[in-house]
């Protein structure tokens, strides 16, 4: 396993919210390289921004966390959902936490 597969894992079974966790590269990319996560500024307490403009929250947290055990490099962008799904979807950012399939 891969140290983004690994950290693909981590966090989605760390999370347990049965969020959805996609990686937009390839898992053999460089580890040096910083993991850029998208971040929603709507889903208080989960992921929102702070009062200086930064992610936080408890998905923002723990995915901070696991990277720095892991010790892989992330910035956090916020943003609204569907911006942050095209974001991904392009190849902005690397991952989108806490995003769950509806019916």
């Amino acid at each position: 396993m891969s140290p983004c597969e690994a950290l693909d894992q981590a966090i989605g079974t760390a999370a347990g919210l049965g969020g959805y966790l996609k990686s937009s590269r390839s898992h053999e990319r460089r580890i040096a390289a910083t993991v850029r996560v998208g971040s929603r500024t709507d889903f208080s307490p989960y992921a929102d921004v702070d009062a200086q403009g930064r992610s936080a929250g408890f998905a923002v947290e723990l995915f901070a966390a696991v990277a720095a055990v892991m010790d892989i490099p992330v910035t956090f962008y916020s943003g609204r959902l569907d911006t942050l799904w095209q974001s991904l979807k392009s190849g902005e950012i690397d991952v989108l936490p806490l995003v769950t399939r509806m019916p």
